[in-house]
């Protein structure tokens, strides 16, 4: 493509300094995703579009969907009556280069990926290029290193593992219904009585300074914080939902447990609050404090069999309802 090739020539003598026009790619796109786009692709340096271009317009070809979020764009396939998720690019943020971000241990849950073609998958994008693997996903950031020849060896392996997919083996999407109240009483009635009235407490305080609580599954109750799109920070500049704090009651030999978001200022790609650091550091500091944390891998959890009150969970509350006040007030 033309404007490809013109944009690869001026990638290798712009260097670092910004290009005065954005080239888009050439697929079909919406008035909405064209604008998403052009805010991605603005904010990368001339490698990144490069290689983020290449991947779009590679993957449109193979007859596959580019789609968009308010914050990326994401790389999908159609799998029966829904679409599953291959990959997104990110776009540059907090100091951080852009990414490519893949869906890694996720797909094993999902049973129209073979697992000898996930396992080939991996095995592959391995040699491809150097990974930060999460618990999901698997994140490949665009620095110096990184070259569009990698880019095509990519979407080659990506084209692969789409290509491998039974969409007879997908599971139905579940049912939309309003099952929080059930799932809410299902999970209570789990716990024993001092649990359910630490959760109770809990619930109340959040519900009564208007956060969302939600519980799609019996066994775990999210305390939701929906932010809005901000000025400051870098990652606070996209509105997000997220779970600030589950409440999950006891499951096998897992006691009754809080699970904490953590990293909120800092986290290279969960760093939802980095308009408020402060205000991450105080609540991070509250949650350490109480009987019960512990901070494994990637997971931060309160147990709630360890000298666990109701005075501490009316503190924890407290330092949630801060957070959530310095988010709202929060340029």
């Amino acid at each position: 493509m033309n404007s490809l090739r013109r944009m690869e020539s001026r990638a290798s003598s712009v260097g670092n300094r910004e290009e005065a026009k954005i080239l888009l790619p050439d697929i079909k796109m919406r008035p909405k995703e064209m604008l998403i786009i052009h805010r991605l692709l603005s904010r990368c340096d001339p490698l990144a579009r490069i290689v983020f271009i290449t991947l779009m317009e590679n993957w449109a070809r193979a007859g596959f969907q580019v789609a968009t979020t308010p914050g990326t764009i994401a790389l999908d396939v159609s799998c029966g009556a829904k679409r599953d998720h291959i990959a997104a690019l990110i776009n540059p943020s907090y100091g951080r280069p852009a990414a490519i971000c893949l869906c890694w241990e996720i797909l094993r849950k999902q049973k129209q990926f073979p697992c000898d073609a996930l396992d080939a998958y991996q095995n592959t994008v391995r040699r491809i290029a150097p990974l930060h693997v999460t618990p999901s996903s698997a994140h490949i950031s665009l620095e110096k290193s990184f070259s569009l020849a990698q880019a095509k060896q990519l979407f080659k392996a990506m084209k692969t593992l789409a290509g491998c997919i039974r969409p007879e083996l997908a599971e139905p999407p579940p049912p939309v219904k309003p099952v929080t109240p059930d799932n809410m009483r299902g999970t209570l009635k789990l716990c024993p009585a001092e649990t359910q009235a630490i959760f109770k407490k809990l619930i109340a305080g959040w519900t009564g300074a208007g956060g969302v609580v939600q519980a799609k599954q019996t066994g775990r109750i999210c305390l939701r914080l929906k932010t809005k799109a901000h000025r400051s920070g870098n990652l606070a500049r996209s509105p997000r939902n997220f779970n600030l704090l589950v409440l999950a009651s006891p499951k096998g030999k897992v006691p009754a447990h809080l699970q904490a978001e953590w990293n909120l200022s800092r986290s290279q790609w969960g760093a939802y609050l980095d308009c408020v650091p402060e205000a991450v550091e105080n609540y991070e500091r509250t949650v350490v404090a109480l009987p019960g944390f512990v901070r494994k891998g990637t997971l931060s959890r309160v147990f709630l069999h360890n000298g666990f009150s109701l005075a501490h969970a009316e503190t924890l509350v407290h330092s949630m309802l801060a957070l959530k006040a310095a988010e709202e007030s929060a340029p």
